[in-house]
This record gives C-alpha cells, sequence and structure tokens, in this order.
C-alpha cells in the first residue's frame, strides 16, 4: 500500500472533524482578513482618485485660467493706457472681466487646495498682489486721462508686479497640485489589493485539494463558489483599476498637455501684445516680438506646432490650425503698427493698435479660449472617469469576501457533517 502524504496522515486521525474545523477557521479568518485589508487599501485608493478629481485636479485648472487671466488684463490694461483720455471702453471691460476671473479662480483655489499651508500663504501673498496690482493700474489710468508725466512708469511698476510677484506665487501653487497630481495618480495600493485576492483564491484552491485527497470527491460546491466570488472579485478589481489608470493617463497625456501647451501660446502671445501696445506708449518699435513669434510658428519646435501635436481628436487638430491662422492675422497686423513706428508715424500706430491689431488679437484669444475651455472639459471629464470606475469596488469587495468566508465555512461543515 502506498505510503500517504503528510497531509493526508494529518488529516486521517481520530480527531478529523476537529482539524477539519481548525481548517475552516483558518480559511475563513483568511478570507475576512484579506477582504478587510483590501477594503482598506481600496478605500485609500478611492479617496485619493476622488480628491484627484475634485480638488488636485481643479486647482491645476484654476491655477492655470488665474495665470491667463492676469496676463490677459495686463495686455488690456496697456491698452487703456495708451487710449488717454479718450479711453477704451472694450479693452477697459476686457480688463475688468479678467481681474474677476482671476479673483473667482483664486476663491476656488482656496476652496480645494486642502490644508497645503505653502499654498495657503501664496494665496494670501496674491491677494495682497493683487490689490497692489489693481491700485498702481488705476493710478496709471488717472494718470494717462490727465497727462501727468509718472503715469507711464506707473503702468510699467504694475506690470512689473504681475510678472514678478503674482506669476510667480501662481505657479508655486500649481507646481504643488501637480507634485500632488503624480503622488496620487502613482498609487501602488490598487497592486497590493489585487495580490491579496489573489491569496485568497490560492487558499481556496489549496482547501479543496486537500478535501478532495481526503475525500476522494471532485468537487466541493460551497468552496467552488467561494472560490468563484474571489475570482469575480478579482477581476472587478483589475477592471476598475485598469479603467482607472488609463484615464489618469490619458488625463495627463491628452487633456493637460494641450492645456499646458495652450496655456503657454496664450502666455507668450499676452506678452507679444504687452509689448507691442508698450512700444506705442514709448513712441519707438518694440524689441523681442521676433523671439516670441518664433516661440510660437518655429518648425518642429513651435507651440503651434505642439498643439497640433497634443490634439486627441480631429476636432482639436482643426482648432490648432484655426488658433495658428487667426495668429498670422494679428501679426501682420501688428507689423503694419511697428512699421508705422519706425517712420515715425505715431498716429498711424496707435490707431492700428488699437483698431484693426486689436480686433485680429481678441479673434485669436476667443479661439485659443474656445480651445482651452474643451481641454479643461476633457480633462476633468477623464479624471470623474477615473473616480467612477472605483465607486463601487469597495462594497463589492467587503460584501464578497464575506459571501466567500460563508460559503467556505459551508463547505468544510458538509464533510464536518459526514463524522456525526
Amino acid at each position: 500500500m502506498p505510503e500517504r502524504t503528510q497531509s493526508s496522515r494529518w488529516l486521517n486521525t481520530s480527531s478529523t472533524p476537529d482539524r477539519l474545523r481548525l481548517m475552516a477557521i483558518f480559511v475563513v479568518l483568511v478570507l475576512v482578513g484579506i477582504g478587510f485589508t483590501s477594503w482598506i487599501l481600496t478605500d485609500r485608493l478611492v479617496s485619493e482618485t476622488e480628491e484627484v478629481a475634485n480638488s488636485t485636479g481643479e486647482v491645476l485648472v484654476a491655477t492655470q485660467q488665474v495665470s491667463a487671466s492676469f496676463a490677459e488684463a495686463d495686455a488690456s490694461a496697456v491698452s487703456v493706457h495708451l487710449a488717454g483720455a479718450d479711453g477704451n471702453r472694450e479693452q477697459r471691460r476686457l480688463y475688468e472681466l479678467a481681474i474677476d476671473r482671476a479673483t473667482s479662480s483664486l476663491e476656488q483655489v482656496a476652496r480645494l487646495v486642502g490644508d497645503d499651508e505653502p499654498s495657503h500663504d501664496s494665496l494670501q501673498a496674491i491677494a495682497a498682489e493683487t490689490t497692489e496690482y489693481a491700485g498702481l493700474i488705476e493710478a496709471a489710468r488717472l494718470g494717462s486721462i490727465e497727462g501727468l508725466v509718472g503715469a507711464d512708469a506707473l503702468l510699467n511698476e504694475a506690470s512689473a508686479v504681475n510678472r514678478l510677484q503674482i506669476s510667480p506665487d501662481v505657479q508655486l501653487i500649481a507646481d504643488r497640485a501637480s507634485t500632488r497630481f503624480d503622488d496620487q495618480t502613482a498609487s501602488s495600493w490598487y497592486t497590493i489589493e489585487l495580490i491579496l485576492v489573489a491569496v485568497a483564491i490560492a487558499v481556496l484552491l489549496g482547501a479543496q485539494l486537500l478535501l478532495n485527497r481526503r475525500f476522494r470527491r471532485l468537487v466541493n460546491v460551497p468552496l467552488v463558489l467561494a472560490t468563484i466570488v474571489m475570482i469575480v472579485l478579482l477581476v472587478a478589481s483589475a477592471r476598475g483599476f485598469a479603467t482607472q489608470q488609463t484615464a489618469f493617463s490619458d488625463a495627463d497625456s491628452q487633456a493637460f498637455d494641450a492645456i499646458q501647451v495652450s496655456e503657454d501660446i496664450q502666455q507668450s502671445a499676452y506678452r507679444h501684445r504687452a509689448l507691442s501696445t508698450s512700444a506705442v506708449l514709448e513712441g519707438q518699435p518694440a524689441s523681442g516680438l521676433t523671439e516670441l513669434e518664433d516661440v510660437l510658428t518655429g518648425a518642429g519646435t513651435g507651440l503651434f506646432e505642439q498643439a497640433r501635436s497634443a490634439a486627441s481628436s480631429q476636432r482639436e487638430f482643426v482648432s490648432a490650425n484655426e488658433i495658428e491662422i487667426r495668429w498670422d492675422r494679428y501679426v501682420a497686423e501688428n507689423a503694419l503698427s511697428q512699421a508705422a513706428l519706425e517712420r515715425g508715424d505715431l498716429g498711424a500706430a496707435e490707431v492700428i493698435t488699437q483698431g484693426a491689431a486689436n480686433s485680429a488679437f481678441n479673434g485669436f484669444n476667443t479661439s485659443v479660449e474656445a480651445a482651452l475651455l474643451d481641454n479643461r472639459e476633457q480633462f476633468l471629464a477623464q479624471l470623474q472617469t477615473a473616480s467612477d470606475a472605483l465607486r463601487w469596488l469597495r462594497g463589492i469587495i467587503l460584501v464578497g469576501s464575506l459571501l466567500a468566508a460563508v460559503l467556505a465555512w459551508w463547505g468544510f461543515a458538509q464533510r464536518i457533517g459526514e463524522y456525526r
């Protein structure tokens, strides 16, 4: 008679029912423990995912809007200043709207940034700097209306506050949000959860193998059902986590990259516009315009080319082309203004800057804002998809693991009952 295996000798004793009870307790505790641990890990991952969708992602978008709004305010303020006593109601309206958008976005950031103390310190600094900036703009505007000598200096001082104080503080908040985004989207909790569920399946399979060797039966239905439940949990978890990671990847590599490129386009364009209008104030052609134009239109590395590369749909590709076409129109009109400055015709330069060039730039800016709106909506929608992918997973894991534990106990109870 062949020698029995160690497991068979262990089971084939006078206390086999007791041994089976110990095995049942062990398997049930393993299932309950793994289920509870998996629930904790998944709960943490879900919380991080929801924070990305409802907080970190929103902060990234809001800080981009703040930067764009201040850049637009700066360009519009120069145009208003250039109009002098006659004023420029349209540019004045754009300036006020830009400041309102910046303030609203900053309030949104303050609500969403959580307990990040450095970000709150920057927000407080930005609030004070915005007040200083708006005050200098108003003083420069009044000085322009009155024809005071120091009006231009006040405007330049306001622009310096924007570039050297407000922008770095906004960038600090954006950088910290970007770091949180990378940390939260690279979480490894889901890997540990999948390993634990796989261990639970292995334990169930091992239990069935031991019982099969002792009782010579191929199938223990409750244990098979418990195994199926855990396999379903493994598949559901893997699918949910895969969907989450794909959504995060798309949000980062498609939508947010496109947002950043569009913001860079807008920032460079506003800088170009501010230099051009400031040149009219000074009565001489602007320097640095060609370099900014190369940044935007340079072959292979230009921002417009990057925008086309970052486009994730035909609609975005067409939008990127439209933005470049409108930019070319503005550059052509602005070149006429700079040419007038070169020949000393300040009056013609002012007319073109406030008329055709201004209209062309507004058209360009409208097309960029439309692209940004689409990209921001896509970004936030993909983050929400990542959050939705895990919404029901916590409940499924908790219920499934408890159900598997009950079925496992039932399976062992059937075999224990055969000894009575």
